[in-house]
């Protein structure tokens, strides 16, 4: 059977939002689901108990194959958001319990060259040979840097060309507590970043300059990285990378306050509130370092493809 291992910004954070390359107007369409059937034995082989952050290779269609880890589920309640003491801490972040099952997530951020694959455009990246910021990338190979300049929307018809493994269900964008579950790693939520409580660009890519938890200033790339570059500088403990910096990752959900979130089990916020805006979420390699904490939220309108420190992964479930 097939392997199956599927800005520096300047709004204050209690904002909340992602202020825009020149001044966008705040104008990725979510989640695609596909449904699959797969074989007896293949469910029989998704159904295992998965150990946390064991990774499988799946073949995603076109040629491309994507490591995907094992996120495992919250076993109960676990509390999100951040604790009314943590430095730099939004008003958007109050602390609310969440109940989920357990899934895969892309152990990486999609990258130029899966992109490119699966959707047969032309790279949109503006870190890439032909993007409008070549001259920083010039003599490397782009195709494992992630993707950006890319709408949720076009992150949607991205997913629609992804072949879904035999025994998953599901595939598309994480929803907002899928992304800061997995990102937190079964740590809790009274650390900042899976890893502790500082950053200045030495386990991530943020803007060392502007440090967070720390005075000492550090590395400021001025550009993504490719994607894992940080994975033995601050190993996460379900095996993902980039979580924190380097590209914003698109969710699902609608941005909107925890408290009006649906109840039960794996809640998505799929009605829109005040504005038709999606969730962003881990900062980027232009962002001040608390921006890319574990539990900060960012939100730009689904159209909004021009602006390059947006991207995205994508997550595989066995569940209805």
């Amino acid at each position: 059977m097939p392997a199956l291992a599927l800005i520096k910004l300047l709004l204050p954070p209690s904002h909340g939002k992602l202020p825009m390359k020149p001044l966008f107007t705040i104008a990725i369409a979510l989640l695609a689901f596909v449904p699959a059937t797969g074989s007896a034995q293949d469910k029989a082989e998704l159904a295992k108990k998965a150990k946390p952050g064991e990774e499988r290779v799946f073949d995603v269609g076109k040629g491309v194959k994507m490591t995907f880890c094992w996120i495992p589920g919250t076993n109960g309640k676990a509390t999100l958001g951040s604790p009314k003491g943590e430095a730099e801490r939004s008003s958007s972040e109050d602390e609310h319990e969440v109940e989920l099952d357990g899934f895969w997530m892309a152990k990486t951020e999609m990258t130029q060259g899966q992109y490119v694959k699966l959707t047969g455009k032309k790279n949109p990246s503006w870190f890439c040979a032909d993007g409008d910021a070549k001259d920083k990338v010039k003599g490397m190979n782009t195709d494992e840097f992630p993707v950006e300049q890319v709408s949720w929307d076009d992150a949607k018809e991205c997913i629609k060309e992804m072949k879904l493994p035999s025994g998953m269900k599901k595939v598309g964008l994480p929803s907002e507590a899928q992304w800061e579950w997995a990102c937190r790693g079964g740590r809790g939520n009274t650390r900042a970043f899976y890893w502790g409580d500082v950053l200045n660009g030495d386990k991530a890519n943020s803007n060392g300059s502007s440090p967070y938890g720390t005075t000492m200033k550090g590395t400021y790339e001025a550009r993504t990285t490719k994607v894992g570059s940080y994975e033995t500088k601050a190993p996460h403990p379900w095996g993902l990378c980039d979580m924190h910096g380097n590209v914003w990752e698109w969710c699902e959900d609608y941005y909107g306050e925890y408290a009006k979130l649906p109840g039960g089990k794996n809640p998505v916020q799929t009605s829109k509130q005040s504005k038709d805006v999606r969730v962003l979420r881990g900062g980027s390699w232009n962002n001040v370092s608390w921006y890319c904490r574990s539990a900060y939220r960012s939100v730009v309108a689904p159209g909004i493809r021009n602006y390059y420190v947006i991207g995205f992964r994508v997550v595989f479930s066995s569940q209805d």
